[in-house]
């Protein structure tokens, strides 16, 4: 069965604020139709350079792969 990455979404997980017991809350900004070819290093780095245009500190950036399977 061949597989193969048919699409890359990414998220940044941004620190939105606090809540009562000082636990962090996240909003989360997506980016579609990322280059499936990116490595994960790059998405780091997009990520990272795209956070610093946002208002709120960023908290993590997350790499989603949807994979089509062919039988």
């Amino acid at each position: 069965m061949a597989k193969e990455i048919a699409a890359s979404t990414m998220k940044l997980k941004l620190v939105s604020g606090q809540d009562a017991k000082d636990n962090p809350k996240y909003s989360t900004r997506s980016f579609k139709d990322i280059n499936t070819e990116l490595s994960d290093e790059d998405m780091m780095s997009v990520g990272t350079a795209m956070a610093g245009l946002q208002t709120m500190p960023l908290g993590q950036v997350l790499r989603t792969d949807t994979t089509e399977l062919d039988a």
